[in-house]
């Protein structure tokens, strides 16, 4: 390798482990919606429209009402393009709510009043029209024709509908909004306690978007550690020197604590994780085996379109962000720039990096919480760990 493409090997490194963070962001913050819903799968005898309309009615006159959307998934349905004659298989959603429960990307949510309005994917778009912007279109569904309100990303064709008031659909699954409550299992309870839903299932998928926020947070911890290493192996040389020591480990501390509050990290213990009595010492052997019961049974039951969005952008922002620390733990990154002008080029590829993956992921709107660690976490890493490497040993 020339002398030239080593001095290149960390700045590339560092500028493209910063895209990939910022895509991993992206994807954590698109299952950060869906991880504030939770299902209810309906046991027994499945409600049809005129049973929606009376939950709704029913909900609408408690204390502190939650928006719901009931639904049912019907897989190996063919549409079609009357215009065009093509035909595709998709699984079709029908739905009575609001579609953004369901499917918080697709534009604009689809309501009951949307009469024949339908949200289809991308792929869809382009295998019936040839164009992704099928906003107007026509689809044929059940023999009845459907306008296209909007086109959504998904990782399966997929046909989102309002259910006809007049069909005789039966809805299997109802999706709560839980958003800034502050016990959601709690509330989705009452919810199931309040209809009389029989044989009820809750799925929460809080815990897979705290997952998904992990990993966007993953290299943010990383680089907190790392410092934290940095500055204690400095103050064990210090031995001798109490107040030199002392300095050390309150400046390893400082720049630990700076990284995770730049990443915005702040712990917090949710509700329904707090014994209701402090003398209840089976709560958490309790709560251990129905946590245990109840994310084995989501591990083996069918994943419908909503739990597959929120996998799959689980596992794109584990992606990358596990190449992301792999690409900063390159020798390159790891060791300290030779000279000013060296660190000064490291620095101005953390800002091209942040910028870059910024513009690739669709811009600071998409990544508003998560803009301040983009952009000031990897510069002050290298700044902190410039300083640790000039402390003689």
């Amino acid at each position: 390798m020339t002398t030239a493409l080593r001095r290149l090997e960390g700045p590339l490194a560092l500028l493209l482990a910063l895209a990939l963070w910022a895509g991993a962001c992206l994807f954590a913050g698109a299952a950060a919606p869906l991880g504030e819903r939770a299902a209810l799968q309906i046991g027994g005898a499945p409600a049809g429209v005129p049973a929606a309309r009376e939950m709704a009615a029913a909900e609408a006159r408690t204390e502190h009402p939650l928006a719901f959307t009931l639904w049912r998934q019907e897989d190996g349905q063919t549409v079609e393009s009357p215009a065009l004659g093509r035909e595709r298989t998709v699984s079709v959603l029908m739905l009575w709510g609001e579609s953004a429960l369901l499917l918080p990307d697709a534009r604009p949510s689809l309501a009951p009043a949307a009469g024949n309005g339908c949200l289809i994917d991308r792929t869809t778009a382009l295998s019936l029209f040839g164009d992704a912007r099928a906003e107007g279109q026509k689809v044929r569904w059940n023999g009845r024709d459907y306008t296209v309100r909007g086109v959504f990303d998904a990782p399966e064709a997929t046909l989102a509908v309002e259910a006809d008031p007049a069909s005789e659909v039966l809805f299997d699954r109802v999706t709560l909004d839980l958003s800034g409550e502050e016990n959601p299992r709690g509330r989705a309870e009452e919810f199931a306690m309040r209809h009389g839903l029989p044989g009820e299932r809750i799925v929460q998928y809080g815990g897979l978007a705290a997952l998904a926020r992990f990993f966007c947070l993953l290299p943010a911890l990383a680089a907190a550690c790392s410092l934290a290493v940095r500055f204690f192996g400095r103050a064990r040389a210090r031995r001798d020197w109490p107040v030199q020591q002392a300095l050390l480990w309150i400046a390893a501390v400082a720049a630990a604590a700076a990284v995770l509050w730049l990443a915005g990290v702040r712990p917090a213990v949710p509700q329904d994780l707090i014994p209701t009595r402090w003398s209840d010492f089976s709560f958490w052997e309790t709560l251990f085996t129905e946590r245990r019961a109840e994310w084995t049974d989501y591990l083996w039951m069918k994943k419908e379109r909503p739990d597959v969005l929120l996998l799959t952008a689980l596992l794109k922002a584990a992606a990358c962000s596990l190449a992301a620390l792999l690409l900063a733990a390159l020798p390159a990154l790891r060791r300290p720039a030779a000279g000013p002008r060296a660190f000064a080029f490291l620095l101005a590829a953390c800002l091209c990096g942040s910028f870059a993956g910024v513009a690739l992921v669709g811009g600071g709107e998409l990544l508003a919480r998560d803009l301040p660690m983009l952009w000031l976490t990897a510069p002050l890493w290298l700044a902190a760990c410039r300083a640790a490497e000039k402390i003689p040993d």
